[in-house]
Parts: structure tokens; sequence; C-alpha cells
């Protein structure tokens, strides 16, 4: 889940698929854009298949589109 406003000036929309980087880890998760998360920042439920991979749930965390170079 990301801030409208913040998905836009990276132009990523509603439904892509992203790729999540966090230290040497990676997930592909479908972006959902939700106006009350603050902006910086990005929600990541860890129920979600795919975001096992992932380090701390509170921590640095960088998007990108499919595809994209990291």
């Amino acid at each position: 889940h990301l801030h409208p406003e913040q998905a836009s000036l990276f132009g990523l929309r509603d439904g892509e698929e992203v790729v999540l980087h966090q230290g040497e880890a990676q997930a592909r998760l479908l972006l959902r854009l939700d106006d009350r998360i603050a902006l910086g920042c990005v929600r990541v439920p860890a129920g979600v298949e795919g975001s096992e991979v992932l380090g701390a749930q509170i921590g640095p965390i960088r998007l990108s589109k499919t595809g994209a170079a990291s």
C-alpha cells in the first residue's frame, strides 16, 4: 500500500506489480494505492504471500517497477 501522490512521483499505478527490496531480499507484490498511508511510507502486510522473504516488519524498503533495474 502506498499513498497515491507517492506512487505518482514514481510513475506507479494501482494494481501494478512492483518489486520490494529490503536488504538482500526481494518480493514481487501488487501495488495498492491508499491515501491513508503517510507520504514516504509503504505498508506491506506480513501475512501476504511473498512478504515472508523480506526482513524486519519495520525498516527501510525500496520499490521498483517490475523489470526495472534496482
